[in-house]
């Protein structure tokens, strides 16, 4: 919160932190994962070491993968997944070389 110019107080909202954590476990994206919108491309990035990830979810994953693959994007776009070797939950500070690396690609065709 802004004080005055150039100054600032630390603020902590416990109850807006909450409703974040709430809003996080309550969100899934399998949906948009299987049907991407027409002429988009999800990459998803998924560590290596990660622990989020349960072997349910990696099936899903696989399947909404192979999924829009499979169609080509004619019922909507592709999902890909990039697995970022040698990281855990924090991508950017447990590779970041190979994120860029991975990553590359997909930012380029943006440009």
């Amino acid at each position: 919160m802004a004080v005055g110019k150039g100054q600032y107080v630390w603020a902590f909202n416990l109850q807006g932190a909450t409703d974040m954590f709430r809003s996080y476990l309550g969100t899934e994206f399998w949906d948009l994962l299987r049907h991407p919108p027409r002429g988009t491309t999800i990459n998803l990035v998924r560590a290596e070491r990660s622990d989020r990830w349960d072997g349910e979810s990696m099936q899903e994953l696989a399947a909404a993968a192979k999924a829009s693959e499979h169609d080509g994007g004619r019922d909507g776009g592709v999902t890909k997944e990039l697995i970022l070797e040698s990281a855990g939950h924090w991508v950017h500070t447990d590779n970041p070389k190979g994120l860029v690396n991975l990553m590359a690609p997909s930012l380029a065709e943006l440009s």
